[in-house]
């Protein structure tokens, strides 16, 4: 199986591990990486830029286990997308393992098994991130919502 470790980001809200919902599209080439939920649906973010940078981060996002992260990007060869179901974390790692990729329009077989409904909520998905790398000089959110309170405590969304 192959691996990926994503650098964590620790929020100012309770040291939470988040990553960014980040990327846009540029001239003739653009790349985008979203997080979903364990059902491959729309993350509360924590932070929202509000002046955010044209393809850079956009959404704070709070990561566990069994979320996905989709990268997907673009250029004159081609394209690619690549899920990612999230591990563990491990100190402020996230490993992660591919559950699928696809080239240009070649689709590998699912290295895991995805439920009929998160497999439908992950094509979904799937395509806001691509219209994500594919908005030039993205400043938008395109896959969650938020902002959302956290308990410093209890570290929870609440």
């Amino acid at each position: 199986m192959v691996r990926k470790d994503f650098p964590l980001i620790p929020s100012l809200r309770g040291g939470i591990p988040c990553l960014f919902e980040r990327g846009g599209g540029y001239y003739d080439s653009g790349e985008a990486m979203i997080i979903t939920n364990w059902l491959a649906k729309k993350p509360k973010a924590i932070y929202i830029s509000r002046s955010p940078v044209p393809c850079g981060e956009h959404a704070l996002i709070p990561v566990r286990g069994g979320y996905f992260i989709i990268e997907t990007a673009y250029d004159k060869r081609g394209s690619w997308v690549r899920i990612w179901r999230v591990a563990e974390l491990v100190d402020s790692i996230a490993v992660c393992e591919l559950i699928q990729e696809r080239t240009n329009d070649d689709w590998s077989p699912m290295f895991a098994e995805v439920n009929e409904e998160t497999s439908a909520n992950l094509n979904d998905a799937i395509s806001a991130a691509q219209n994500k790398s594919y908005d030039y000089n993205c400043r938008t959110v395109y896959w969650a919502d938020g902002p959302q309170h956290i308990d410093k405590e209890t570290k929870e969304a609440e």
